[in-house]
């Protein structure tokens, strides 16, 4: 059976977490959060080359847990995903270049993370 998330209702029926996430070098992304109705702290930090990750999201899983990011430019991409190892979700974001190998820099990238009721 499919699962609808919208009841027609005027509130939202997720939480979410919006930033703009700006790394370089071996540091832990920095964000300027936009919004957080998450009820938590996100924070980011380095975890190798080209590989990022934030805390453990409160009240996310596989089935309720939706991200993106935003942001191209000097043939790099930065993709975000849902990582559960069987308990609560955390959030990767990775980076490579068009003709391979991992990245260490971006600026501005919009990440947004619902968490759906």
């Amino acid at each position: 059976d499919a699962i609808n998330f919208n009841t027609g209702e005027a509130t939202p029926q997720y939480k979410v977490y919006t930033a703009l996430l700006s790394q370089s070098g071996t540091n832990a992304p920095a964000a300027i959060v936009l919004e957080n109705t998450l009820g938590q702290t996100i924070t980011w930090s380095y975890n190798g080359t080209g590989n990022w990750i934030t805390n453990t999201i409160v009240g996310g899983t596989a089935s309720n847990l939706w991200v993106t990011i935003s942001k191209k430019s000097g043939g790099k991409d930065v993709e975000a995903f849902e990582h559960n190892t069987g308990g609560p979700s955390a959030i990767y974001v990775s980076q490579t270049a068009f003709l391979g190998g991992s990245q260490n820099d971006f600026e501005n990238a919009y990440i947004e993370i619902r968490v759906y009721n």
